[in-house]
């Protein structure tokens, strides 16, 4: 068996270990936030009728730190290890990145059980950001856009930390309805995990397929499961945000090396994370003109759109994970044809183009019903 193939079966493992801890852990958080009756109570923005746990996220760090940590432990122990010129840059990678990753789950706790200011989950993910940073990884190229190429530390870091807080709190707002983000990450996870595994950059694969792991039993007791059902709350979601930012600028770093030379990778990203990134842009952007907190909670998201047309939730959540997948290949597909600003106007007057479209459907759909209402009632008399 040659090298290649044991180490995807390590990638594999990671995967396989972490849902097997998924599906150990998450029954149980189930069954305690039911005994301690920790519920996420629904309100006037909720898009569930019945009190629901929304502590599943606390299975997402333990079961990829386990799994990971395990994979990686016997790579070492059957004389897999990293190769030493590598190791050192991917160890402090990996040690400044478990860093981040224990600051934002503790504050994903504190906040899914006592609730925190927004200002301090800022704080906390600037500090991950920072923290990534001087783990190395952080935007160190701009790919050509507009027309800028290798930047300095000093003009990346900053940036970094925008996009990093960005990514996480756009995953955060796009979880409203079961299944939607961590379906839309699973689909960017694997995509990842795929490339890095192709790519011979295993130990990454590993981080990207181990998070996919722990993700889908999750997924399936949010989905189909009515006496388990569980949110993944803030703390999914800051871990899923945290890990996808890191992947993403990973990928970016590595793209502008000869033996990967990825063309248009920003664009990569930016289809992987379309729906949350552009969803959140929009939502921001409408809230300032409105004159309203960009922060401020409501029912305007993409999911809202599609549930007041009259899908059901879980119709909705498939329509927008296919739709994810689709906008992923054809960008990836059109990456060979044109340049990353003629993708990025495509893909931004392509989301436009669909909020649109689904808001004039249902100024149409309301019309009519206001018709029918209004209609006088015929009665026949003899």
């Amino acid at each position: 068996m040659n090298q290649q193939v044991i180490m995807i079966i390590f990638v594999v493992a990671t995967f396989l270990i972490a849902a097997a801890v998924g599906l150990t852990i998450i029954p149980r958080i189930v069954f305690i936030s039911h005994t301690k009756q920790l519920f996420d109570e629904p309100n006037e923005r909720s898009s569930h009728k019945n009190k629901v746990p929304r502590l599943g996220g606390l299975a997402f760090f333990p079961g990829l730190l386990f799994a990971f940590a395990m994979t990686l432990g016997l790579r070492t122990v059957l004389g897999y290890d990293l190769d030493p010129v590598f190791a050192p840059h991917v160890y402090r990678e990996l040690l400044f990145l478990l860093c981040g990753f224990i600051v934002l789950y503790l504050v994903g706790i504190a906040d899914d059980l006592i609730s925190v200011h927004f200002s301090k989950k800022f704080v906390a993910q600037i500090l991950a950001s920072a923290m990534m940073i001087v783990g190395g990884v952080y935007i160190n190229n701009f790919h050509g856009f507009l027309g800028l190429h290798e930047v300095s530390i000093w003009i990346g870091a900053p940036i970094t930390v925008l996009i990093v807080v960005f990514v996480i709190n756009a995953i955060n707002l796009i979880d409203g309805i079961d299944g939607l983000a961590s379906g839309l990450c699973i689909v960017a996870l694997v995509t990842y995990g795929t490339w890095f595994t192709m790519q011979e950059l295993y130990v990454y694969g590993m981080l990207a397929f181990g998070m996919v792991g722990v993700i889908a039993p999750f997924f399936y007791f949010n989905v189909f499961s009515r006496q388990r059902k569980i949110f993944m709350g803030d703390t999914g979601s800051l871990m899923l945000g945290f890990m996808l930012a890191f992947l993403s600028a990973r990928f970016c770093m590595f793209a502008v090396e000869p033996q990967y030379n990825v063309s248009n990778a920003p664009i990569w990203v930016f289809a992987l994370l379309f729906i949350p990134l552009f969803d959140a842009l929009r939502v921001f952007l409408d809230r300032i003109r409105r004159g309203k907190s960009p922060f401020l909670p409501e029912r305007n998201h993409i999911h809202h759109k599609f549930l007041a047309l009259g899908f059901s939730h879980r119709r909705t959540m498939f329509m927008v994970n296919g739709l994810a997948i689709a906008i992923v290949g054809l960008n990836i597909w059109a990456t060979q044809f044109l340049n990353i600003h003629v993708l990025l106007v495509a893909d931004l007057i392509f989301g436009a183009a669909l909020m649109f479209s689904l808001h004039r459907i249902r100024v149409h759909q309301e019309s009519k019903e206001e018709d029918v209402q209004a209609e006088p009632v015929k009665v026949n008399v003899k």
